[in-house]
């Protein structure tokens, strides 16, 4: 964990302030997430399999942290943090199903598919996805409108879905250009859609200087944690022959081009000043993550 993040600001690090954020993220799911006379009790089952135990909450813990930075409370970011969460684990429940990675085990555990089946993976992962949507619908706030504008507009074609039929019909002939559109909707967007969304929450106008520097913020954090993703898995992917960032630029230069935009990153930051702790402390682990 980099210095940002254990640094204090005022009685409360930015690494608690994660710890908070993701304790709230997960207090939202549990209250969209629980029985219901209308839910068959396996579906919800698969629902909760794809959402418990989550992994880093870094969209909604984004979404938060972007909102409290502007002066806003997270609390009035948690149905929409929840609702990012939601469609980012929809997405990895259908990654995972044998037509597209065909993988069987994530975060240490049986995928959904492997547990409930595929057809019950496939619904598990529809119903969260339109959930997510509920939540944004149902969250009271002025600016829903614009918060399904920017989650929409992230996930669909022009989006993460968009980029992962991009890869899936390049069929691993990427070259460097390719694979950076291929991440910025795949990847990036969503990363993208959850800082502008906490920045909505707060109020900000949909020109502002505010939101562009924020937006200058999530996409080069995002690429970030896509060049640091494919410098972990570096040593698979060269023996499978697999192209990714990492085996075009090779080590060195991978892990140069993830320092220069995490810098680019942190330095869109610079007019918040000291209230942007607990973004920079985000993009300082993504240099230092392990996993």
């Amino acid at each position: 964990m980099g210095a940002e993040c254990t640094r204090k600001t005022v009685s409360v690090s930015p690494a608690e302030k994660l710890e908070q954020y993701a304790a709230l993220t997960d207090s939202e799911l549990e209250r969209w997430l629980r029985p219901a006379p209308s839910i068959p009790d396996r579906l919800l089952a698969a629902m909760r399999h794809a959402m418990f135990p989550g992994g880093k909450r870094l969209r909604p813990i984004l979404l938060l942290a972007t909102a409290e930075a502007l002066g806003t409370a997270a609390t009035r970011g948690a149905g929409p943090a929840a609702a990012v969460e939601m469609v980012h684990s929809y997405s990895l429940v259908h990654d995972d199903l044998p037509c597209m990675d065909n993988d069987d085990f994530r975060r240490g555990r049986p995928t959904v598919h492997r547990v409930y089946g595929e057809a019950t993976a496939l619904l598990a992962g529809d119903a969260l996805l339109t959930l997510a949507f509920e939540v944004l619908a149902s969250s009271g706030e002025a600016q829903a409108r614009r918060l399904v504008g920017e989650l929409a507009a992230a996930i669909g074609p022009a989006g993460m879905v968009g980029g992962q039929a991009q890869e899936l019909l390049s069929q691993g002939k990427l070259d460097r250009d390719g694979l950076l559109a291929v991440h910025a909707g795949k990847t990036g967007a969503l990363i993208r859609a959850a800082v502008r969304m906490g920045a909505v929450v707060a109020g900000a106008a949909p020109a502002s200087s505010e939101l562009a520097h924020l937006t200058t913020f999530a996409e080069n954090l995002g690429l970030a944690f896509q060049v640091t993703d494919d410098l972990l898995d570096l040593p698979r992917d060269e023996a499978a022959g697999r192209t990714t960032l990492a085996t075009i630029l090779g080590e060195d230069g991978a892990r140069r081009m993830a320092e220069e935009v995490n810098a680019a990153a942190v330095g869109a930051l610079d007019f918040l000043g000291p209230r942007a702790g607990t973004l920079r402390c985000l993009a300082d682990q993504q240099l230092s993550r392990r996993s």
